[in-house]
């Protein structure tokens, strides 16, 4: 037989090469087809559903402070003025929960997120700030 002679069967070096790709292929897509729980994002505060808002409406400026972490005397001052205009209904409760809700999400700084978005917001929809 002649050396430059090709043949088309599968040598062993290649028929392992080929296996292994297999195996690691199959040991790949197998977990991927499985579901997989994704962790629940941890919060210190959830809202509670429907008609127990009230808890919340009542509790405003408490949970105001602690979840938007307020440090300064601003921070507490402009919650204050916010929760007395909810409570006057001079600045729906809807909005200011959003707004929270928005602030929240943010890493850090999150009063001034609250703060500087309610700010731009409210004037926005007709309501003083």
């Amino acid at each position: 037989m002649d050396s430059h002679t090709f043949y088309p069967y599968m040598t062993l070096r290649n028929f392992l090469k080929v296996a292994g790709l297999f195996i690691l292929c199959s040991l790949f897509t197998s977990n991927s087809t499985q579901a997989q729980e994704i962790p629940p994002i941890k919060t210190p505060y959830v809202l509670p559903p429907g008609d127990d808002l009230r808890d919340v409406k009542e509790n405003l400026q408490e949970i105001l402070e602690k979840e938007l972490r307020a440090r300064t005397p601003q921070e507490f001052a402009f919650i204050r003025k916010v929760t007395k205009k909810v409570d006057d209904n001079e600045l729906p409760f809807e909005l200011v929960l959003s707004i929270f809700q928005y602030a929240r999400s943010k890493p850090k700084y999150q009063a001034q997120y609250f703060m500087r978005a309610l700010k731009k917001v409210a004037p926005r929809q007709g309501y003083e700030i």
